[in-house]
Formats: C-alpha cells, sequence, structure tokens
C-alpha cells in the first residue's frame, strides 16, 4: 500500500457490510472519463452504502489503490473486477477532488493557448481577392455597358445621323 505523499491523497478504509461499498466509478484506460486521464473516478456515492456511512468517499475522487493494486492505468473492467474481489475490508487510496482538479487545469491550459494566439495589438491584414473580384466584376459590367452603349449610339448617328 502507498502512503499519502501529496496533498489530497487520502487513504480510506471501508467495511463492506450487507449493502457493500456504495459507490460507482467510470473511467480507465479503454474509456477517459476526464479527459487524458485514465484513471478510475467515483461518480455517484449511494446513500446506503459503506461510503456514504464513512462520508469521506466523494464523486470526483479518483481511486488510485484498491487494496494495494495500482489503478491509475488498468481498464474499467479490470478496475471493476478487482472492487468485486475485494474482502469485507477494503483499503482505498484516493485523490480527493481529482476530477475537479483535472478539469480546472485542462480550461486554463486551454485559455493560456488561445491567449497566446491572440496579438495584443492585431494588424489586420486584409485579403484582397473579394475586392479584385468585384472591381473584375464592375470593370466586366461596364466594359459590356459601355460596348453596348456605344454600339447604340453608332447605331442610332448612322440610322438617324444624330447622337441624341
Amino acid at each position: 500500500m502507498s502512503s499519502q505523499s501529496s496533498p489530497g491523497i487520502e487513504e480510506i478504509v471501508l467495511e463492506k457490510g450487507t449493502t457493500g461499498l456504495g459507490f460507482n466509478i467510470r473511467g480507465g484506460m479503454d474509456n477517459h472519463h476526464v479527459e487524458n486521464d485514465p484513471g478510475i473516478f467515483v461518480t455517484t456515492v449511494r446513500v446506503d452504502g459503506a461510503a456514504a456511512k464513512d462520508g469521506r468517499l466523494q464523486p470526483g475522487d479518483k481511486v488510485l489503490e484498491i487494496d494495494g493494486f495500482d489503478l491509475r492505468s488498468v481498464h474499467h473492467s479490470t478496475a471493476v473486477k478487482r472492487f468485486h474481489e475485494t474482502k469485507e475490508k477494503v483499503i482505498l487510496l484516493v485523490e480527493r477532488e481529482a476530477e475537479h482538479r483535472i478539469v480546472r487545469e485542462l480550461e486554463e491550459k486551454r485559455k493560456a493557448k488561445a491567449a497566446a494566439n491572440v496579438r495584443p495589438n492585431p494588424v489586420r491584414h486584409q485579403d484582397h481577392t473579394d475586392s479584385w473580384q468585384q472591381m473584375r466584376f464592375i470593370v466586366v459590367i461596364g466594359g459590356i455597358l459601355g460596348v453596348a452603349a456605344l454600339g447604340y449610339l453608332g447605331y442610332r448617328k448612322y440610322s438617324t445621323g444624330k447622337f441624341f
């Protein structure tokens, strides 16, 4: 069994009794519950189970070990199997509020990355493609109308001898 080595790490001893441990888990290497973390997380604590009676284990806690078996990098089914194989007295090593900490850190990294991609006084570089296309359209239409007008005036001069 690992000893408590960092803040937020706690050993919790539960007696299963007739109602069981009384909590649900999610996660594992094959089905991350929290982005980029293969850990096993407590999702719910049932009111009738040993965890609720003890009062320390909470949703969002990460179960690091169960009876000395490391759960940090296992498939979900392996973790479930280990929970089912426990004796009456179960020793858990948990990281308190790990899910909240990890999500908060991910958000901070996203914000920092977004802030790094934004210049304080951005100089806007315009894409002149649209302007050139509009100008080309105007010139083409203007040219067509100009030719049509000249053609009309030429025809009018030819047929009547007058421009207007």
